[in-house]
């Protein structure tokens, strides 16, 4: 925001500031999962668990992060354009691709993001932070090129590129490689959860932009007749056993308070 305002105006730095919003919000989805897992992983590390127990919930966390993130990041793709226009005015259109990119570039570290739980457990922070000290300083001098021209989307597109190639590539190498974490099992578990929101994606993008929404009412039947598709699907296609039990508890509760 301080880049764009010094160098293009305060009208895209207002554009900008939704999509921060945006991004804020689907941070702390994530993050309220990560906070409470510290002291499981510091257990872990005074018992001597093995590589193997400690990934085992590393995925497993990851797993249950990427349950609701997958749900988010289709959901905005499809419905996102729209709400932002009624929410928060047609001039603020430009915030969708902003959000978009943050989303996209944001997830990885957000399903990843007990590896620093592990690392901290572990007192293994120092390449974590100076890799964070690089990607700060390189996305600062990519932004003050990037958003003269292509003002708020050339500041989002500096940062995603700097967080994929960061958090995406480098921080998987390092969990890898010197941490021992399986990400290769990591990988190839999230891509069989990801199948069925890449497709709802695609479809809903298809057909949502088929279909004039006109206002709220609108946008929340899309939004309604999306989850009903989409969540039997996800239940049936893309969870295993242990997260159907660990979400049957609090769906009871929510069907029995309604009965009542």
């Amino acid at each position: 925001q301080f880049v764009l305002g010094a160098t293009v105006s305060t009208i895209a730095v207002s554009i900008y500031s939704v999509a921060i919003t945006l991004q804020g919000i689907y941070m702390s989805y994530s993050m309220s999962i990560a906070s409470v897992m510290l002291p499981r992983f510091t257990s872990m590390e005074v018992r001597h668990a093995s590589d193997k127990d400690v990934s085992d919930l590393f995925i497993r966390t990851g797993r249950l992060q990427f349950v609701i993130l997958g749900l988010l990041t289709s959901g905005f793709v499809v419905f996102g354009y729209r709400f932002i226009q009624l929410w928060a005015g047609m001039d603020y259109s430009d915030s969708y691709a902003i959000t978009v990119l943050f989303f996209a570039a944001l997830i990885v570290p957000l399903i990843q993001n007990t590896g620093i739980t592990i690392l901290q457990a572990r007192n293994k922070m120092k390449f974590r932070s100076l890799l964070y000290i690089v990607i700060a300083a390189v996305t600062l001098v990519a932004q003050i090129l990037l958003a003269p021209r292509y003002q708020g989307l050339g500041c989002a597109w500096a940062i995603a590129a700097a967080l994929i190639l960061g958090q995406g590539l480098i921080m998987n190498i390092y969990y890898y490689k010197k941490q021992n974490l399986d990400i290769p099992r990591f990988w190839k578990e999230i891509c069989r959860m990801a199948l069925v929101p890449l497709v709802f994606m695609t479809i809903g993008l298809i057909v949502f932009t088929q279909v004039e929404i006109e206002g709220w009412g609108d946008l929340a039947i899309g939004i309604c007749v999306y989850l009903l598709l989409y969540l039997p699907a996800f239940w049936r296609l893309s969870l295993n056993n242990y997260e159907k039990d660990l979400l049957r508890g609090p769906l009871k509760r929510i069907l029995t308070a309604f009965s009542r």
